[in-house]
């Protein structure tokens, strides 16, 4: 089992009530996995917040990071590592 913890800011931190933890029942598990397990447990404008379900992606403008270092959506992830969302911010 594979689990890891997943944080944001902002209105995506709203939609999910804090930080969360991301338990799978696998050996392998890739960010691109994990962030479409966390938008699996959000609806409508709260997904599409995170999801472009159109093109089957997460959204464009999000920054990904695991354990402090930006990377990609297909990056490998292990027992224990920590997502974070950045969500662009808004404001003068």
């Amino acid at each position: 089992m594979i689990k890891v913890k997943f944080s944001s800011n902002g209105k995506l931190r709203e939609a999910l009530n804090g930080d969360i933890e991301v338990a799978v029942e696998a050996t392998a598990l890739t960010l691109h996995e994990a962030i479409r397990i966390v938008g699996d447990r959000l609806q409508g404008e709260q997904r599409t917040l995170l999801l472009d379900d159109e093109k089957e992606t997460i959204q464009e403008h999000i920054l990904l990071a695991v354990n402090d270092e930006m990377v990609t959506d297909n990056e490998s992830l292990q027992d224990g590592d920590h997502i974070r969302v950045l969500m662009p911010m808004a404001g003068g």
